[in-house]
């Protein structure tokens, strides 16, 4: 009878045991899903941004006196986008970007909004350019450009 007893307690125990490595397992397992769902998530909002997001370079002007090269761009996306967000690479390297301001304004909120055209500015010397202009979401334009002393042409 005691050996019984004792088969019974033991069982028991490693009943109890398996159930608790059981519940740990789960709520490890349903835990990292949540985490999993919530990164897919926030993919998906972006990927939908980004695909809402459209803007051209449209013109550029070079002045050589100053050296500063002007990029005007167009919002043609359903996106509102933060101007001062935006990244400049000229020929693959990051540029800085001296100032932002609206040219063809629908709201005047600091929203660049679709149809809206802004101007950014930097300095550069005459040469060819590959200009990438990135926006805070990853989307992005590029464009080859040719500054000589005279002018400024997107090729």
């Amino acid at each position: 009878m005691r050996s019984a007893f004792s088969t019974i307690i033991v069982h028991s125990l490693l009943f109890i045991a398996a159930a608790v490595a059981a519940y740990i397992f789960v709520s490890s397992l349903y835990n990292n899903l949540y985490q999993i769902k919530g990164a897919m998530e926030i993919r998906e909002n972006l990927l939908s941004s980004r695909l809402k997001t459209v803007f051209d370079i449209d013109s550029c002007f070079y002045d050589n006196s100053t050296t500063i090269l002007s990029l005007y761009l167009t919002n043609r996306g359903a996106e509102p986008l933060d101007p001062n967000k935006l990244t400049l690479f000229l020929n693959g390297v990051l540029h800085s970007i001296e100032s932002v301001s609206f040219v063809y304004v629908i709201n005047d909120d600091n929203v660049w909004e679709k149809y809206e055209t802004i101007k950014i500015t930097t300095s550069v010397s005459p040469g060819t350019y590959n200009v990438k202009v990135v926006a805070s979401n990853g989307a992005y334009d590029e464009k080859t450009i040719y500054i000589t002393d005279t002018s400024c042409s997107i090729l």
